[in-house]
C-alpha cells in the first residue's frame, strides 16, 4: 500500500515537472517563431 502511494505520488509530481517544461518549451518556441518572423 505504501508503495502505491508513493508511485502516485511521484506521478504527480513527475506530471507537474513535464507540464512545466512543455510550458517553458512552447514559450520559447513562440519567441523562436517571432524572431524568425522578423
Amino acid at each position: 500500500m505504501k508503495k502505491a502511494s508513493l508511485f502516485t505520488e511521484h506521478s504527480i509530481v513527475n506530471y507537474s515537472v513535464s507540464e512545466h517544461l512543455n510550458a517553458e518549451i512552447t514559450m520559447l518556441c513562440e519567441v523562436c517563431a517571432m524572431k524568425l518572423r522578423i
